[in-house]
Parts: structure tokens; sequence; C-alpha cells
């Protein structure tokens, strides 16, 4: 399973057609700020999506609870709750409720942060971020489930 994440693309259609054409993905999780950037990719049953704070007017969900091959999945974009200070109002919402990834957006910046036994996951801004763009992939190898970080380069 390879899972690329991107949240706060704001604007950035061409570094989301960079992703669609170089990179290799079974799933891509969209974690708000910047859903018009999709464009078409958007209807893909590949591609799971959650509104952000800036997606005014957005059909779609602020977050989204899902499995994929026996994996439990949270997505949203974290300002519902109030990550850009810390993580204690998201690790409530899954306190107990066995997910086993939350991926989240919206301070622009990347981390990972294991909560007992749920892995919170930001991917950073796809837009800009203290150390310029970023993306987040979850690797499954070997029945190991790894993540990193990469820097966006466009050409």
């Amino acid at each position: 399973m390879r899972i690329v994440l991107i949240s706060d693309s704001h604007g950035n259609k061409l570094g989301i057609d960079k992703i669609f054409s170089t990179q290799k993905f079974d799933y891509l999780f969209f974690m708000g700020d910047g859903i018009n950037d999709l464009g078409n990719y958007i209807y893909l049953d590949n591609v799971f999506v959650v509104s952000g704070n800036c997606d005014w007017l957005s059909e779609y969900p602020i977050e989204r609870e899902f499995d994929l091959n026996g994996v439990k999945f949270l997505i949203t974009h974290g300002h519902k709750y109030f990550v850009k200070k810390s993580l204690a109002f998201l690790q409530e919402r899954v306190y107990g409720e066995n997910i086993d990834f939350v991926c989240f957006g919206h301070t622009h910046t990347p981390c990972v942060e294991k909560y007992m036994s749920t892995t919170f996951i930001n991917p950073g801004s796809f837009h800009k971020n203290m150390n310029g763009k970023s993306y987040g992939k979850i690797l499954e190898i070997n029945n190991k489930i790894d993540f990193k970080i990469e820097d966006l380069i466009i050409d």
C-alpha cells in the first residue's frame, strides 16, 4: 500500500499535477485548504478528500474515517481540533477508537507523533511551510508501515 498525503495546497495546481504524473500510489489523501486545486482528480476512486477552513462552500466533509486493507484512518484538516495549539483535542477525538493513523493539515508544519496506538501525521503545506513545500508518503513494505516527508520540487 502506497499513500500520498497532501494538505494546504492553496492554489498549487501545478504541484498537484506533478504528483499525479510522477508518483506511483494506491491512494491519495487531501486534507483540505485548496480542494479546487485537485480539479478532476477529485473524482477518482482512490482519492480521499476533506474540506479545510479555507474551502468555503465545499460539499466535502471536514473529516472522514475509513478502513483500507485493515488499516483504520481518520483524515481531517484539523482546524476544528485547534491543532495549531496542540494535538490534545485531536487525540481526544480518537481515544479508544482503534484508529491507526490520523492525517491532518492546517499548521503548514510537517510532524509525526505517536499517541498510544495512533500515529498522527501532518505532511506540512503543499503551498509553503518554513522549509519550502512538502507532502507525505505512507508506505507498507513487508507488512511494516513507514512514513516520510518529501520536498516538492517543481522544475
